[in-house]
């Protein structure tokens, strides 16, 4: 990918190359620089998952990511697969395979649309409009593409993380997001917004990603509700809610993989230096 080609708008994610999906320098993990990072692989999983044919007719109820290590920084074929095709729920699995190896996979359950009674889930976060627009981490801005508005905590700050966000990249080039797929990308944001801990401490990537969608989110803006817990016994769980401007649609987990940060005094080898 040439230098010119990253500073294109809207940014984006992916290049379609025949069969392949090709990532672009945005989508690096900022764990890893050899990587991908969870959400572009999250979000890509989503928009090969969509059909416009079953959707019409199925709602999707949840979509769960696993991911198979370090997903590499370089083409991803996905694959498609039928796991169950009933008549009131269906359940799909598309991996991506990078040289033929399996790297990452999602798991998308739908479910048959009918009318039933609403029961909205209570909330009290503040009106979009009361919040004003802040800058990002330059972890999440994708070259401008995502913007903020900061309600509580956030990337850096350890603790419960409460922001809207909104996306105006692309995915993959020349292919305008859907809802369901940006959903897919903040659902990854989990464990950075709501982090437990300096990154310099102790690392927090996610291994996972699920969503349980009530329904799918409305508008350009998506509110993420994010808090990290863990047990002293090198892992931990994301928990996150996710709201559109007409309330809670999604509330999803993550599986968080700790691990002594670059200034840890529990790496190998380290000696404290602390009091």
């Amino acid at each position: 990918m040439s230098q010119a080609s990253e500073h294109l708008w809207p940014p984006r994610y992916f290049e379609r190359e025949g069969d392949s999906l090709n990532p672009t320098a945005l989508a690096r993990s900022p764990w890893d620089r050899r990587a991908i990072a969870g959400g572009p692989v999250s979000s890509l999983l989503a928009s090969c998952a969509e059909n416009t044919v079953l959707d019409r007719d199925f709602e999707i109820a949840r979509f769960q990511v696993d991911i198979f290590g370090m997903v590499p920084h370089q083409p991803l074929v996905p694959v498609t697969e039928v796991l169950r095709d009933g008549r009131q729920t269906k359940l799909h699995r598309v991996t991506l395979t990078a040289d033929g190896r399996p790297v990452a996979q999602a798991h998308i359950l739908r479910v048959r649309r009918i009318d039933t009674p609403v029961f909205a889930v209570p909330h009290d976060y503040p009106a979009l409009e009361t919040i004003p627009v802040q800058d990002g981490s330059p972890n999440v801005r994708m070259a401008g593409a995502i913007t903020l508005r900061r309600i509580e905590g956030g990337p850096g700050i350890p603790g419960r993380g409460v922001s809207w966000l909104a996306m105006e990249g692309e995915i993959i080039g020349g292919t305008r997001p859907s809802n369901f797929a940006k959903a897919c990308l903040f659902a990854d944001f989990g464990n950075g917004f709501g982090n437990a801990t300096d990154a310099r401490e102790w690392s927090f990537a996610n291994l996972d990603i699920t969503i349980q969608f009530l329904r799918m989110p409305v508008g350009d803006w998506f509110l993420l509700d994010a808090e990290t817990h863990m047990a002293g016994n090198g892992h931990g769980t994301a928990r996150n809610v996710f709201a559109d401007i007409n309330g809670v649609y999604a509330r999803g987990f993550q599986t968080i993989f700790v691990a002594p940060g670059h200034l840890s005094d529990s790496r190998p080898g380290m000696t404290s230096t602390k009091n």
